[in-house]
């Protein structure tokens, strides 16, 4: 387990590159020009089981759920992700000891670690990465 003043900090530098990245895509939504980082797909020519998932979330943020859903399913689960990490981090900012935020992560942690959902979480991402390769984004 993460102690509490880590856990913070992780988070709030995970969402300051977070909103860095998808600010810069944000703004050439649209255009044929954006940045490939995926080192899987540049190394391999295969796209990996996240790939379209910052695409996915961009088109989320325009409203554009079907194209998000196409690009990459979990980038649903993705932008939750921070929203929801964003929310916890206001919330224990705002009402100090509150530790709303360790308390999810550990939560999380706790349920990914039982085997069914092992094995169902595994198997989500596998399914994902046959669909990036299906559909050869």
């Amino acid at each position: 387990m993460t102690t509490q003043p880590r856990i913070y900090w992780y988070t709030l530098l995970g969402l300051a590159v977070v909103y860095g990245w998808l600010s810069l895509q944000f703004s050439t939504w649209g255009q044929e020009r954006h940045l490939q980082v995926c080192l899987v797909k540049k190394i391999t020519g295969l796209p990996c089981p996240s790939c379209g998932t910052t695409r996915g979330v961009i088109a989320l943020l325009h409203g554009q759920v079907q194209t998000a859903l196409w690009l990459n399913p979990l980038s649903t689960v993705a932008l939750l992700a921070i929203t929801g990490a964003t929310l916890l981090l206001l919330a224990d900012t705002l009402q100090p000891g509150r530790n709303r935020l360790g308390q999810a992560w550990n939560r999380i942690e706790t349920t990914l670690r039982r085997p069914p959902v092992m094995i169902a979480f595994a198997l989500l991402i596998a399914g994902n990465w046959i669909w990036n390769m299906i559909k050869a984004l």
